[in-house]
């Protein structure tokens, strides 16, 4: 089962780049998008990685630009990562470029922009990327790396063009021979002055440095083996610290915004070539561009009973500016023009099967509802994180005027709710992924989770259709409509026979067609007054 997450982003025109959250970790460990790059000296350009792959940051070695990319496929998410001892924020319209770059675009009137739904990425050791002190949080763990070299000319830092690669070199190689961070600073020092890096008063000023710190009782790190944030290559694992990701941003512009208009319409194009097919052949449409996603193992979907651990990951990387988020099963035809309140949830058929079903009977029923109970009362008792969200649990079944007791509404066996499409706004997005880590751990089964879920928060309902009872799955063609939400299932297995495709043809993708391209006059008529 293949689950689809789609994000929604937020409008705003501020410069810096704002999310829902902070762009900051304060905590010693926390959720984190990283990069584990396979060889080196490893570079990284972050204007790449936020959406303009043309641009470089002041300090990246010009040398290396041709051809260098972010290795994308390296990317890893990690549940528990330590936090960046020094955090940068990007600045919008306030670029630190060198003068390379400034000479060759230096038209005024560009427009672009980094994306602002890019979360946040954390650099392992031994990997190098520039960064000035600009909208910069320094941990104090980091405290000492403020010191500033004083025989370095900031107003043209010839120097940083000449050595920069010589640099880098020396240091993927070099190891510190001391057991303590402050020897480390001074023995660094030296090396960089022996090579002609830096002059002999920096060496002079860093020693001062290092002895006025321990002079006002500043506690230095300790040297700490590098963390291994390796994604396991073990398929079968549940509940893995570190899994694959890919992530590709573009930047927003008026020229991106077009080339994406050209794509879509292209894609329409393919479409209908495929409609017009006259013999089932594998000729199906191509794939434009390879879709972000996180990598969840088999154990962990197993066959979709836990499909709502996917959106608990999503959470993890923090993305920013999103207004919320729309998840759907492979199977789902989601009529994504009937709109909804972006600040609330929406689930197409809420709480409504109060019957038992047949899942309470299974392993991942009652069983795993008593582990759920069990982990919120027992094994996290102590866990502030874990604690929060059953309070919170708690307190949305009070707002709800729910009579039973939490306890009671986690084992008791009030129903299932299908969850093949939902919408999730981020302002409840914690509380969403902390509950579902709970579920997840115990095992609940993912229409018994979205049921208790449910009980806990205010939600919407919106019109749709479960291919069940008369007709069943074969008769979606004559159930679709435009004005449903969702409908499920529309499996792409039923397109192999002519007939079924053509009216899928026919209905479903006719109606996608008419809704993105077709103007009525009602629009036209509020377009030409705007």
């Amino acid at each position: 089962m293949t689950v689809t997450v789609h994000i929604i982003p937020k409008q705003q025109d501020d410069k810096l780049i704002r999310s829902v959250r902070s762009p900051f970790s304060v905590w010693d460990f926390d959720n984190s998008i990283t990069l584990n790059m396979s060889t080196g000296p490893k570079l990284f350009n972050p204007y790449h990685y936020f959406g303009t792959p043309y641009m470089w940051a002041r300090g990246f070695p010009v040398s290396r630009l041709q051809n260098h990319t972010n290795e994308h496929d390296e990317l890893c998410l990690c549940h528990k990562m330590r936090s960046a001892a020094v955090q940068q924020g990007l600045v919008q319209k306030h670029l630190d470029v060198d003068v390379i770059f400034r000479l060759l675009h230096a038209d005024k009137k560009n427009e672009e922009k980094f994306n602002e739904i890019a979360p946040p990425i954390v650099l392992q050791a031994g990997t190098y990327s520039p960064f000035n002190s600009r909208n910069t949080l320094f941990h104090r763990t980091a405290f000492f790396t403020l010191f500033l070299p004083i025989t370095v000319t900031f107003e043209f830092p010839g120097d940083l063009y000449r050595k920069v690669d010589a640099m880098l070199e020396f240091l993927d190689g070099w190891e510190c021979e001391h057991d303590e961070i402050a020897g480390c600073v001074v023995s660094l020092a030296e090396e960089f002055r022996e090579r002609n890096f830096w002059g002999s008063a920096d060496v002079e000023a860093i020693i001062q440095w290092i002895s006025d710190l321990k002079k006002i009782g500043y506690q230095f790190p300790q040297r700490v083996d590098r963390d291994p944030y390796d994604i396991s290559k073990n398929g079968t694992i549940r509940g893995q610290n570190c899994r694959r990701v890919s992530l590709k941003f573009g930047a927003f512009s008026k020229n991106s915004m077009t080339e994406k208009l050209l794509r879509k319409l292209n894609a329409l194009g393919d479409i209908a070539d495929w409609c017009a097919e006259a013999n089932y052949t594998e000729h199906f449409p191509s794939i434009i561009r390879p879709f972000n996603y996180i990598n969840l193992t088999e154990e962990e979907m197993q066959v979709g009973y836990y499909a709502y651990y996917c959106l608990a990951k999503v959470k993890e990387m923090k993305l920013g500016r999103v207004k919320g988020y729309f998840v759907m099963a492979d199977d789902t035809t989601f009529n994504f023009w009937n709109g909804v309140n972006p600040e609330l949830v929406m689930h197409p058929s809420g709480d409504t099967f109060h019957h038992s079903g047949v899942w309470w009977n299974r392993p991942s029923g009652f069983t795993a509802a008593v582990k759920t109970l069990e982990l919120f009362e027992q094994t996290y008792k102590d866990d502030p994180s874990v604690q929060a969200i059953w309070r919170q649990y708690k307190k949305g079944l009070r707002k709800k005027n729910e009579r039973r007791n939490a306890s009671h509404v986690l084992i008791d066996r009030d129903g299932w709710s299908v969850a093949d499409l939902y919408y999730i706004p981020s302002s409840g997005l914690d509380y969403f992924a902390g509950l579902m880590e709970i579920f997840f751990e115990a095992g609940l089964f993912h229409e018994i989770a979205f049921t208790k879920y449910l009980h806990s928060v205010p939600y919407e309902s919106a019109r749709f259709d479960y291919l069940n009872g008369t007709g069943g799955r074969g008769a979606w063609h004559e159930r679709y409509n435009a004005d449903l939400m969702m409908m499920h299932p529309i499996k792409l297995s039923f397109f192999g026979n002519l007939t079924e495709r053509r009216r899928l043809c026919d209905s479903v993708l006719k109606t996608f067609s008419d809704k993105l391209l077709t103007t009525t006059t009602s629009d036209s008529n509020e377009n030409s007054t705007e």
